[in-house]
């Protein structure tokens, strides 16, 4: 259910790929994600200079990384979407996590503590492992792929060997989607009133669920799906 070639790691069953490319042995960008495929034939991509670009020591020419899908996006070095992380260190809120190793393995990780969805041996788990040694921080990022169900699951966990290292915000997952014509699904609701269903359009900026109390709760379920045509995409917290 996993493959690593040439640079290339594809996540696939008779459902779903899930295809990663790893760019000069530091970063991992994601490529696509949708139907199955039984091949992905890697073509270059061609980047010009622009005044905006911010410059990085790519083997890409002219690539920003405002223009790389990257995997885990982080805060302050380039990479303009919503950071999968914001951590400070000497009063500082910027880290650069570099690619340390990639795993394949047999399971999916236990949540200690947490619901998870079961594989009964069933499941294959990529592990990324990148690290920042300058502030001493290690995070690992887990994908399971399912052998029979159209599903992939995310968590991360994160080490560190200082003491002065502030985690403000920490994502499991940052998805890079196909551009399409998207509505949202939301459910909302009431105590026994739960799960209605609301459809709106996505439009540009950001788009935010959330429940103040600290928790799910009956007045907004952690669910989204992004639909478009016969193509859903949803996430379940």
């Amino acid at each position: 259910m996993i493959t690593i070639n040439n640079g290339i790691i594809h996540l696939r069953n008779t459902h779903i790929s899930y295809i990663l490319e790893v760019l000069d042995q530091k970063y991992i960008l994601q490529r696509y994600i949708g139907k199955p495929l039984r091949h992905y034939h890697k073509s270059p991509m061609t980047y010009y200079k622009r005044g905006y670009n911010t410059e990085h020591d790519v083997s890409i020419e002219n690539a920003s990384f405002d223009d790389l899908p990257f995997l885990y996006p982080q805060l302050g070095h380039g990479d303009y979407r919503i950071p999968a992380i914001e951590v400070e260190a000497h009063h500082q809120r910027y880290c650069e996590l570099l690619l340390k190793e990639v795993h394949v393995l047999d399971e999916k990780k236990t949540l200690s503590g947490l619901p998870s969805l079961k594989s009964h041996g069933r499941s294959e788990t990529l592990e990324v492992v990148y690290e920042d040694k300058h502030i001493g921080l290690e995070v690992s990022q887990y994908i399971t792929i399912y052998e029979d169900l159209g599903v992939l699951s995310f968590s991360a966990s994160f080490r560190s060997c200082k003491e002065d290292l502030i985690l403000y915000n920490t994502q499991s997952v940052s998805l890079e989607l196909p551009s399409q014509d998207y509505q949202v699904m939301t459910m909302y609701g009431l105590h026994a009133k739960e799960g209605n269903i609301q459809l709106s359009a996505l439009n540009t900026g950001i788009f935010q669920i959330e429940s103040t109390r600290g928790s799910s709760s009956p007045q907004m379920h952690p669910f989204a799906a992004l639909i478009s045509g016969s193509d859903i995409y949803a996430m379940h917290f």
